[in-house]
């Protein structure tokens, strides 16, 4: 059985490279937005329920990248079938390969820590994984989308110009590598020399400071933020100070479509008197060039937050606001469900001083969960409908998962992104020990019947009752094998394989709210997301992998009338839900 183990090693330069930006957004090392020169003619709005030019010509290079990446995936995974090899070619017919969505969910550092594991079983650069994993997926992925605690996970592999979980696990437990907790501002108190600690606030007070001296509002989700920079983005100044979600594009990785489209997931805050859940919420998503909603068809370049305009068009003209996007500002709002939870810890470091009242004045409509954007992009701009989007001075922004939608499928059900197939990493903790029982499933499969998911289609899943009964919360299940049953859908969602947090090595439940995990706790994590996303290593079903090979070609089979091969069925009858739960052992 492959063990992923802590390496003690020389430190070596992680990669880590700055975007070459035309903004001045990376020329300073401060978390204020700044003014920045830009076109005279630019829309920094538009209104569309499809995906960006911007965005079809990167999936124009990357695409065959990944394809190509896939194709080895594949073919290795097949080995064993009779014709195998024929049947790849006619799946990845003229090297366009299915297109493959990862989506990690909301848990704290549990789903950061595990979903690790679960990436790096997908990494043909972890050690062991192309033989014992299932190394090459996510080569041969074209998006991955994270939401709270998965969003710090994809943030920080993309912000570190897509280094891999190997990389950073060979580092683990040296000081100031990816993930270095040893001083980690929320670790225990009776770990940390508290006035350290107090000093480093002061420092994080100081830099976030910059942001609201400059004009601009400041919430705790900034203190968040930028403290989690400090962790994933070790080798950048200040912690990222300067580092935005916008500067993804100027990553070689990225631009040599090398890495994954990395998206974020938040909601829109509730009114003060609404209570939030997943059939009225509106989604919304960070990606390099936007942040927006399929929800309501409208999109702002992520470079340009800040910007004050009026029907998308800066006030004035040539000169924009670069520097709103911090990265670690963007991991913080897709988990500022954190804040609460954390904001005592902070607060009582400075009790009675003048940053105590400064964090109690970040609240927003009496909430410290709140991220906001201000000015508001779309202030103005012409809706269908009457819109608070279109009325409010900013807009406000809280955790993904907030509408118990832990789980970020919503980018990757999209039409207009046409996922074949969607790994959904579940590491909710939705039963009283920290275990996830398909309730994001559940609601995300129900919101398509409301006006608030009429921009998706979702296949059938069980309900949380029987998902429970059937104990599919403790090993992998595929969803929308049969495609008849999606026929009255709004058009073909993707199959969903689905791969929950379950015990193998290690007691992977840990609290949601559990922030301190020494190196080892770090690396048993990690290695019990590995084994829960290959079933062990394949010693549960040595079978496993030549499945998850079938499920990514499902979709494509059944378009081109690609004939199933009799390993596939055997597969699809162990893993399938189909309104019946699969028979898998």
């Amino acid at each position: 059985m492959l063990l992923l183990k802590l390496v003690a090693i020389a430190l070596l330069p992680l990669a880590a490279e700055s975007a070459s930006s035309s903004s001045s957004s990376t020329s300073e090392n401060s978390y204020a937005p700044k003014n920045s020169s830009c076109d005279d003619l630019i829309q920094i709005t538009r209104h569309s329920d499809s995906i960006s030019s911007t965005e079809t010509k990167w999936l124009f290079k990357s695409k065959p990248v990944s394809a190509n990446q896939l194709h080895g995936f594949m073919s290795k995974s097949v080995s064993g079938f009779a014709d195998g090899e024929k049947w790849v070619q006619k799946v990845m017919k003229s090297g366009n390969g299915p297109t493959v969505g990862i989506a990690v969910s909301g848990g704290g550092y549990r789903a950061m820590l595990g979903g690790a594991g679960m990436i790096a079983a997908f990494d043909n650069r972890t050690k062991g994984a192309s033989n014992d994993g299932l190394g090459g997926l996510l080569q041969g992925s074209t998006y991955i989308a994270g939401l709270s605690g998965g969003a710090w996970l994809v943030s920080t592999l993309a912000g570190n110009n897509w280094t891999s979980v190997q990389d950073i696990l060979d580092h683990l437990g040296q000081k100031n590598s990816i993930w270095d907790f040893s001083e980690y501002p929320f670790a225990d108190s009776d770990s940390n020399n508290s006035s350290a600690t107090t000093e480093w606030w002061e420092k994080i007070k100081k830099e976030v400071s910059a942001k609201q001296k400059a004009g601009f509002p400041v919430t705790l989700t900034d203190y968040l933020g930028h403290a989690l920079g400090y962790n994933m983005f070790p080798n950048k100044t200040n912690g990222g100070a300067s580092f935005t979600y916008s500067d993804i594009q100027g990553l070689s990785a990225f631009k040599g479509g090398e890495m994954p489209l990395p998206i974020i997931v938040a909601n829109h805050a509730p009114e003060s008197n609404q209570t939030l859940g997943p059939y009225n919420s509106t989604s919304f998503e960070f990606n390099p060039w936007e942040l927006g909603s399929f929800n309501f068809k409208c999109w702002a370049q992520t470079k340009w937050l800040g910007t004050r305009v009026k029907n998308g068009v800066p006030h004035k003209q040539g000169n924009c606001i670069a520097g709103y996007d911090n990265f670690g500002w963007v991991m913080g709002t897709s988990a500022s469900l954190f804040t609460p939870p954390v904001t005592p810890m902070v607060l009582d470091m400075f009790n009675g001083t003048s940053l105590e009242s400064e964090l109690n004045q970040t609240m927003t409509n009496g909430r410290n969960d709140v991220a906001v954007i201000s000015p508001n992009p779309f202030k103005k701009i012409h809706f269908e409908e009457e819109s608070t989007y279109a009325t409010s001075d900013q807009l406000n922004l809280v955790d993904g998962g907030e509408d118990q939608q832990a789980l970020p499928l919503i980018p990757l059900l999209q039409k207009s992104r046409n996922v074949d197939v969607v790994f959904a990493l579940d590491f909710s903790a939705d039963t009283e020990d920290n275990w996830p029982n398909g309730t994001a499933l559940w609601n995300t499969y129900q919101r398509q019947f409301y006006d608030a998911g009429k921009d998706i289609s979702m296949p059938l899943v069980p309900s949380v009752e029987e998902f429970m009964k059937n104990k599919m919360n403790e090993k992998p299940s595929f969803f929308g094998c049969d495609t008849s049953q999606l026929k009255n859908l709004r058009h073909t969602p993707p199959l969903v394989v689905y791969i929950p947090n379950s015990k193998y090595s290690y007691a992977s439940n840990t609290s949601t709210y559990k922030v301190s995990y020494t190196a080892e706790e770090q690396a048993k994590m990690i290695q019990n997301g590995f084994e829960a996303a290959t079933m062990g290593n394949f010693t549960k079903d040595p079978d496993f992998r030549d499945c998850i090979a079938c499920a990514i070609a499902a979709r494509r089979m059944s378009s081109r009338k690609i004939t199933l091969p009799t390993n596939c069925e055997s597969c699809f009858a162990k893993y399938c839900y189909n309104g019946t739960a699969p028979n898998v052992a």
